[in-house]
């Protein structure tokens, strides 16, 4: 019977095969860098450190929001359906962008009274290279979009594995977080610069100056798109950051840092496999995924969960991992139980901004409706102790990914009922 379906379904196995290591590798990079990092800090340096750098790159990720980052599946849309003047209009939406929310901030900051830091350096910081970096990454989604998952990959791990033994250098000789994240942003914007100009700038050559005309760009249906895409993003995606911002504020660096790290260990493993399914977004544009796909998909995952869990368990018991997990072990928890359903969502919600006969507008009101309910949910955090804040904050996690994909399959349905009904 095994052999039956592998000779059935032998060539999906071995373009599976074949792509989703390099896949895997390629978007994994960053999230393992991320996690590399906050190990190091917690073995070496104090847990305020970890603390220190979640709030910066949570800064640094809130303010990306503004590079319209879902638009990079436009570029793949775009790309595949041979619509390649419409994929140097996003590079201009994303600078454009970028230029806006740091410009704003910039004045904010030369005007503000010198007890006042409401705008801080590192919120300067990271608006400053975002600049550069958002706008100049969609050279990965080129990449994706022709398939070159092994140079993908290839490009990826030079980038981050420079930067990170750059932050490493600056973090042991300086002693400061501030310092190192400027030196690790400043090589990952000199690495994109380069990529960019050589896989990407050509679609800008071609399309002329005209294409940067603001008047231009927002009268462009892929820009148009691309900013419903993104603005049905921005709730879910800031959702990411401001559980951190919430901890931080309100209990210190020190409850971030370790918040963080049971966080990013329950998110370790699911970051890294969740890449498998990029190698299909070329065939999302044309078909959804089935049913039995994401089925699938969300049993085997939840039993992974279920597995690291037992296993996380006993090395805590057994005194194997590091003391600071102490008030945060829960979260770890919630992380993992939830890999069966993030994944499910991602599957789905990817595909659904990736298809062509979708509808945009359906994301946007699924994610508005979840994310404010999540967000209803971070208020309570600030009003109990800290232990149960962790908590709180930790299932938004959980929530977010079954109310997006619940929600976005009851308007996809409705929307095939009342076709169905007009036809009839």
């Amino acid at each position: 019977m095994v052999n039956h379906y592998i000779k059935k379904y032998k060539k999906e196995l071995s373009y599976f095969i074949a792509n989703a290591p390099m896949a895997i590798l390629a978007s994994s990079l960053p999230g393992l860098v991320n996690y590399a990092v906050i190990i190091i800090l917690t073995s070496f340096y104090e847990i305020e450190s970890v603390g220190e750098y979640r709030l910066i790159m949570s800064y640094y990720g809130l303010i990306g929001l503004f590079s319209f980052l879902e638009s990079s599946k436009i570029v793949i849309r775009s790309y595949v359906s041979e619509e390649k003047e419409a994929v140097a209009s996003i590079f201009y939406l994303r600078l454009y962008g970028m230029l806006c929310v740091t410009s704003i901030l910039f004045l904010i900051w030369i005007s503000q009274d010198s007890g006042n830091n409401f705008i801080s350096k590192e919120m300067l910081m990271a608006a400053l290279f975002g600049c550069i970096i958002y706008p100049t990454e969609l050279y990965l989604s080129y990449l994706q979009a022709t398939c070159k998952f092994q140079r993908l990959a290839f490009l990826t791990l030079a980038k981050y594995s420079f930067s990170v033994v750059l932050f490493l250098i600056s973090m042991h000789y300086y002693q400061s977080v501030f310092y190192s994240m400027t030196v690790q942003l400043a090589t990952m914007g000199l690495f994109n610069i380069g990529y960019f100009l050589k896989y990407y700038s050509k679609f800008i050559l071609s399309a002329g100056i005209t294409a940067a005309n603001p008047l231009v760009l927002v009268k462009h249906k892929t820009s148009k798109e691309s900013l419903i895409l993104s603005l049905a993003n921005w709730l879910p995606s800031s959702l990411e950051h401001v559980d951190k911002l919430i901890i931080g504020h309100f209990f210190g660096l020190e409850s971030l840092g370790m918040y963080t790290l049971a966080f990013s260990t329950g998110r370790f493993i699911y970051n890294g496999l969740k890449p498998a399914f990029y190698i299909y977004y070329k065939s999302y544009v044309k078909a959804l995924p089935n049913n039995k796909l994401i089925q699938l998909a969300t049993v085997a995952f939840t039993f992974l969960g279920i597995i690291l869990s037992i296993g996380f368990k006993y090395l805590y018991t057994h005194n194997y991992l590091s003391s600071s997990f102490v008030k945060v072990e829960p979260v770890v928890y919630i992380m993992f139980i939830s890999y069966g359903i993030a994944l499910a969502d991602t599957i789905y919600s990817q595909s659904y901004g990736l298809n062509k006969v979708t509808k945009s507008w359906h994301l946007l009101v699924s994610n508005a409706l979840i994310s404010i309910f999540c967000l209803i949910l971070f208020g309570i955090a600030p009003i109990v102790p800290a232990e149960w804040a962790f908590i709180i904050c930790a299932s938004h996690y959980p929530i977010r990914h079954l109310g997006t994909i619940s929600i976005l399959s009851w308007l996809r349905h409705s929307q095939f009922t009342i076709i169905e009904k007009k036809l009839v």
